[in-house]
């Protein structure tokens, strides 16, 4: 239902019609809008003056409310943009018609001059918009809200995705700080307990890779899961040393778990060593040494 079109029907239920920034219509006791549908004659009765309301009457907005079922916001903005755009077209020089009421055109003194038109006889419910071609202020208006609604709809979808990736984002620091505070930081050994080597009765069970570089500690593995010799010497063969607690219990923990039969010791909390105690015979030392020099890529040191 065009907006031109309900005017029109204001104008002939209330005979006055102000459009702020335009003018008054008015219709006078002449004025008949039961004339015959067949007579195409200029409207009788209806007249323009170029003084307005300041503001739209509450009337007209109480109308187009209850025709229209809009807001009263978006229906005073719907007014507002329709005067606006029409008086942009007048002041260049293009006329306004108004249907079923007649058409404007500015003058050179900058006034408007009023032709009546042909009374518009369908009713509200009637009106259709492929019945006569749309005016300027009818396209550039559904043009404008064509392209609002489009932005209106990118911008939606932009604020949904931007939302959502935000969401992602902090459930994923969530999670990321949540497995933080959650592991431990050292197994449940404390220090007072690694005071004294740590006796485990399984033996050695030293990685075992392809390659033959490391094999020297399958020989270990075996010296330690073989009965003492008599020839044999217990050897502390220390794998690292380390002044942080932090960096020693990890180290155990790792090798713990990968089954190794590591032992740490600690002198009044300030050193710690981590050793494989091996009984070995004197002449396989050098070889045991290098072989665990290889495999944990670090230096090598013996204790009795």
């Amino acid at each position: 239902m065009k907006l031109d079109h309900l005017l029109c029907q204001f104008l002939y239920q209330q005979k006055k019609l102000s459009l702020p920034g335009i003018g008054t219509f008015t219709a006078d006791a002449s004025f008949n809008y039961q004339q015959d549908e067949k007579n195409k004659q200029p409207i009788q009765g209806i007249h323009f003056d170029n003084k307005a309301d300041q503001q739209f009457s509450e009337e007209l907005i109480a109308y187009l409310q209850a025709q229209t079922g809009k807001m009263r916001s978006l229906t005073i903005s719907d007014l507002e943009s329709y005067v606006m755009l029409n008086k942009q077209f007048l002041n260049i020089g293009k006329p306004l018609y108004l249907e079923g009421i007649g058409t404007l055109v500015k003058t050179k003194e900058g006034l408007f001059d009023f032709t009546p038109g042909e009374r518009l006889t369908d009713r509200v419910e009637d009106f259709r918009s492929e019945a006569r071609p749309l005016t300027e202020f009818e396209q550039t208006y559904s043009n404008t809200s064509q392209s609002g609604s489009s932005r209106g709809l990118v911008i939606g979808l932009i604020t949904v995705i931007t939302l959502g990736l935000i969401g992602w984002g902090a459930w994923f620091l969530f999670q990321h700080s949540s497995q933080k505070e959650t592991q431990p930081e050292t197994s449940a050994i404390t220090i007072d307990t690694l005071a004294t080597p740590v006796n485990l009765d399984t033996a050695t069970k030293a990685y075992q890779p392809d390659s033959g570089i490391v094999s020297g500690i399958d020989s270990a593995v075996a010296v330690a899961s073989q009965p003492p010799v008599t020839d044999s010497t217990s050897l502390k063969f220390i794998i690292e040393e380390t002044n942080s607690k932090a960096r020693a219990l990890k180290r155990f923990n790792q090798l713990k778990e990968l089954g190794k039969n590591i032992r740490m010791d600690t002198r009044d909390s300030s050193s710690f060593k981590l050793y494989f105690l091996l009984s070995v015979k004197p002449t396989d030392t050098t070889r045991i040494k290098d072989s665990l020099r290889i495999f944990y890529n670090s230096r090598i040191r013996i204790e009795k």
